[in-house]
């Protein structure tokens, strides 16, 4: 996902960070950038203090299992009774679908999952 399909993917995401804070919601964020491997680049953070351009594009192979186990780890980490969850899964798509992934989500987190969206670019 070099190159174009990066810059038009962390444009999205910086435009939905915009709209959000435009908004004046108390949402906060965790952004996951994974391949191969997942790193957690903001766990937790108000809207206005996640910068996308200090994400970096790394290179690798697309992993929907190794994301899908660090948003579990990132819930489970911060899961309170009032917690509300919307997740965004932002991919180039060039992995088979990840139903077993999704399946465990819904079980472990499903009943704090209140919105959830994919878009896949490139």
């Amino acid at each position: 996902m070099k190159g174009r399909p990066w810059l038009d993917l962390t444009e999205a995401v910086k435009q939905f960070l915009k709209q959000r804070q435009d908004l004046g919601t108390e949402d906060r964020i965790t952004a996951i950038k994974f391949t191969h491997k997942a790193v957690t680049e903001y766990f937790d953070q108000e809207v206005k203090d996640v910068n996308v351009d200090s994400i970096a594009y790394h290179g690798g192979r697309t992993d929907f299992s190794i994301a899908f186990a660090e948003v579990n780890q990132c819930i489970t980490r911060s899961k309170t009774a009032a917690s509300k969850y919307a997740i965004i899964f932002m991919s180039d798509g060039l992995a088979p679908f990840p139903e077993a992934e999704l399946q465990t989500l819904v079980e472990l987190h499903g009943n704090v999952i209140k919105k959830f969206w994919t878009l896949a670019l490139g």
